[in-house]
């Protein structure tokens, strides 16, 4: 099994979480959590024993939180700038 397929499926599907879940509950405790998550998967998957232990945090958890962390400033730049192009 390839693990980096893993990770983008994962961000596929953790960009759909990321916008309701800074709605709810704040763009700083969202990207926050999501970069100390990706952190302790990173640094956990390099303790990985096993083969579906690392795909689970590397791939599957590593992926997820990536994804809900990756949406999360461009929708609040769309927000803050909502008339501005920037410049050309």
């Amino acid at each position: 099994m390839n693990v980096p397929p893993l990770t983008i499926i994962g961000m596929n599907i953790g960009q759909a979480f990321g916008v309701p879940l800074a709605e709810r509950f704040g763009t700083k405790i969202v990207i926050f959590s999501s970069l100390t998550t990706i952190a302790l998967a990173v640094g956990a998957s390099s303790q990985a024993t096993s083969y579906g232990l690392f795909v689970g945090l590397y791939g599957i958890l590593n992926g997820i939180t990536t994804g809900i962390a990756y949406m999360v400033p461009l929708v609040a730049g769309w927000k803050y700038f909502p008339n501005n192009k920037g410049n050309n």
